[in-house]
C-alpha cells in the first residue's frame, strides 16, 4: 500500500499511521497464509484437515477487492501439494487495477492456472457487462466440477459488483437502476446486498446450485458488521431462505408508490421465491470468516496505544447518516479533557443528490466534511486534533481517494479560501473541498476491504 504524503500536524500523522495499521492487519495474503497450510499431504483450513488423497484437483474461484491477494496467499499455502503434482484451475473476478499493484499476484495466479478477469474499472462500485460475462463463465466452470474435486471460494468486500448474473428476463440496466434508486435514498449495505441477491442467478447460493463437488469451502474477508455470510459478496455459496421476501419489503420501503423501481424488478420481486436447494452434497459446504472489521479495529487500537494514546473503540452495527456520524465524532473530540484516541468502524450512508448536480465524493469524505462544516463553531482555537475517515479498500465513492481528514490547519484553509461547505454537502462534492485544503487521504488500492475506519484524536 503506497504511503500518502505526510501532513504537518503530528496528530494527523499519527491518525494516518493508526489507520494504516488497521488496514495492514486485514491483508488478504497474510490472513490466508495463517489460516491455511498444505504440508504433510493434507490441507489445513483453520482447525479442519482435508486429506490430499480425497480429491483429484482443486478449483479456486472468487470475487472481491481482496481476492488477488487472497489467491496469492492460497498459492503460498498450497505450494507443497502443488510441488507434488496437485492440479489447480479456477477463475477470480477482479477490479481493473491500472496502478500495477497486483502485478506479481496476477502473474503467479495465471501461471498456476487461475484465470483472472478484470471486470470493472476502479472508480465505480457497479457491475458491468464484463462482470456479467465473467460470472457466466465462472458458473459454467463450477458446473463442470465432479465429486472428487475440491472447490475453494474466495470472497471479500466488493464482490457483489464483481459477481453479476441478472435473473432471466432482467436486464443489467434495470438492476443498475434499482441499485441507484436505493443508493440515492440512503440504503445501507445490508439492504443493497439483499436486493441484489434477489435479482441474481449467482448470489444467495446460486454459484454452487449446480455444483457436484464433494467439498466446497468458502474463505471470506467480511465487510459487513456481524459477518452475515449470506450477504457478503451476495452470499454466492449460501442458500438462504427468505431473501426474496426481505428484498420485497426493502423495495416497498424505498419505492412505496411503485414509481421508482423498474417494472421488471418489481415483477420479479412479487413472484414466489425460487427454491434454495442445491445439487451440492449435503453438508459439503463450509464457510470460514478469516478477517473482518474487528480485526482491523483491534490492530488500529494496538497502534494507537503504542503511540501513547488512551484509546477506546467502537464498531457501528447500524448505518447512521454520514453527516450525523461526522458531527458525533467532532463532539467526542471537543468533549475530551486531554489527548485521547477513538477508533471506530462501520459504513454510514449518504443520501445522494440528483445525478445532474451530484459531485465527487464518498461516505467518508461526506462524514469528514460534515465535521468540518461544524468545526469552527464547536472546536476551541489551538491544540492539535484530527478526525480521519477512510475506506479500507483505498477508495471512497466515485473518487480514487480513500477518504479525508480535518484538523485545525484544514479549518484555517477553509476560512482563507472562503469555501462553500454547505453547497458541497448538499451536492455530495466533498472531494473539491479536500483537494483545495490538501487533506485527501490518497493511498491507491489496498487490495483488501472490510469497511471504513475512523480515527479521532483529541487535542492535548
Amino acid at each position: 500500500m503506497p504511503t500518502p504524503s505526510a501532513p504537518d500536524s503530528p496528530a494527523t500523522r499519527n491518525a494516518i499511521q493508526i489507520w494504516r495499521a488497521g488496514v495492514e492487519a486485514v491483508n488478504g495474503r497474510q490472513l490466508v497464509r495463517r489460516f491455511c497450510d498444505g504440508s504433510g499431504g493434507r490441507i489445513r483450513l483453520g482447525s479442519e484437515y482435508l486429506d490430499r488423497r480425497d480429491f483429484r484437483r482443486i478449483c479456486i474461484v472468487g470475487a472481491g477487492k481482496a481476492v488477488a491477494a487472497m489467491g496469492e496467499g492460497l498459492l503460498d499455502s498450497l505450494q507443497p501439494l502443488r510441488a507434488g503434482g496437485l492440479p489447480l484451475l479456477g477463475q477470480l473476478n477482479l477490479v481493473d487495477d491500472q496502478s500495477g499493484g497486483q502485478g506479481t499476484a496476477r502473474q503467479r495466479l495465471a501461471e498456476a492456472g487461475i484465470h483472472l478477469r478484470a471486470v470493472r474499472p476502479a472508480d465505480t462500485n457497479l457491475p458491468t457487462g464484463r462482470a456479467v460475462q465473467a460470472t457466466r463463465s465462472m458458473l459454467e466452470l463450477v458446473r463442470s466440477l465432479q465429486q472428487d474435486d475440491l472447490l475453494i471460494v474466495l470472497l471479500s468486500g466488493g464482490g457483489s459488483a464483481l459477481l453479476s448474473a441478472p435473473l432471466p428476463g432482467l436486464k443489467l440496466s434495470d438492476k443498475l437502476k434499482a441499485i441507484e434508486c436505493l443508493t440515492s435514498a440512503g440504503a445501507d449495505i445490508v439492504q443493497l446486498n439483499t436486493l441484489r441477491a434477489a435479482l441474481s442467478q449467482v448470489k444467495q447460493g446460486g454459484l454452487i446450485r449446480d455444483c457436484r463437488c464433494g467439498r466446497i469451502r468458502s474463505l471470506i474477508l467480511s465487510d459487513i458488521a456481524g459477518d452475515p455470510v449470506h450477504l457478503i459478496a451476495g452470499g454466492p455459496t449460501v442458500a438462504h431462505a427468505g431473501s426474496t421476501e426481505a428484498a420485497r419489503q426493502i423495495a416497498r420501503q424505498f419505492d412505496p408508490h411503485h414509481d421508482r423501481l423498474p417494472t421488471p424488478v418489481r415483477e420479479i420481486l412479487e413472484q414466489p421465491a425460487p427454491p434454495v436447494a442445491t445439487r451440492a452434497v449435503a453438508g459439503s459446504v463450509r464457510h470460514y470468516v478469516i478477517g473482518n472489521l474487528q480485526t482491523a479495529v483491534a490492530a488500529a487500537v494496538r497502534m494507537a496505544r503504542s503511540l501513547g494514546y488512551p484509546t477506546a473503540s467502537a464498531i457501528e452495527a447500524a448505518s447512521p447518516l454520514a453527516e450525523d456520524e461526522g458531527r458525533r465524532l467532532l463532539d467526542w473530540i471537543a468533549s475530551r479533557p486531554s489527548s485521547e484516541c477513538l477508533v471506530s468502524g462501520g459504513e454510514p450512508v449518504v443520501r445522494l443528490a440528483p445525478l445532474e448536480i451530484r459531485g465527487r465524493g464518498g461516505r467518508n469524505q461526506q462524514l469528514v466534511l460534515s465535521a468540518l462544516s461544524d468545526s469552527r463553531l464547536r472546536m476551541p482555537r489551538g491544540g492539535d486534533w484530527c478526525l480521519l475517515s477512510a475506506g479500507s479498500d483505498g477508495q471512497d465513492g466515485n473518487t480514487l481517494a480513500a477518504g479525508a481528514w480535518v484538523n485545525p490547519q484544514v479549518v484555517d484553509q477553509v476560512a482563507c479560501q472562503s469555501l462553500d461547505l454547505r453547497r458541497a454537502l448538499q451536492t455530495n462534492n466533498a472531494e473539491t473541498v479536500f483537494q483545495a485544503t490538501r487533506s485527501l487521504l490518497e493511498t491507491g488500492p489496498t487490495h483488501t476491504n472490510v469497511g471504513d475506519l475512523r480515527i479521532a484524536i483529541a487535542a492535548e
